[in-house]
């Protein structure tokens, strides 16, 4: 079943490796990854899009979680116009400066706590 987006997009359902990823059972020792498929209408063959920003986690319950998140932002950007294509999303303003978007992408990444510290103190110092 196809997932349809803007600008005659679609994309394959999403899934999760492990397939039990979401039991108490998922196994940290493995390699999680989420894989789906892109299709745009301007190329002929599809796109296939690995995503594995949950292997940085250690615990079941962190790298679910890393998972879910991972999965509903991506949804939200290939929803909000994102094309792996091309790599951009077409709806972002182009107004938007460079510190506005550093802060919306820390909103959005899944990273350890340490990491987003890192990130803000960062942000922080571009400010200045």
């Amino acid at each position: 079943m196809k997932i349809l987006l803007p600008n005659g997009c679609s994309a394959s359902q999403l899934k999760v490796f492990p397939n039990n990823w979401g039991s108490k059972k998922g196994n940290c020792g493995l390699k999680w990854y989420i894989i789906y498929r892109f299709y745009d209408p301007r190329y002929s063959k599809p796109k296939q899009v690995m995503l594995k920003g949950m292997n940085l986690f250690k615990t079941i319950s962190e790298r679910q979680h890393a998972t879910q998140k991972l999965l509903s932002d991506e949804l939200d950007a290939l929803n909000n116009g994102f094309n792996p294509f091309d790599k951009h999303i077409d709806s972002l303003s182009s107004t938007l400066n460079f510190i506005e978007a550093l802060n919306i992408a820390l909103s959005k990444v899944t990273v350890a706590e340490r990491t987003k510290k890192d990130l803000i103190r960062s942000i922080k110092a571009l400010r200045s």
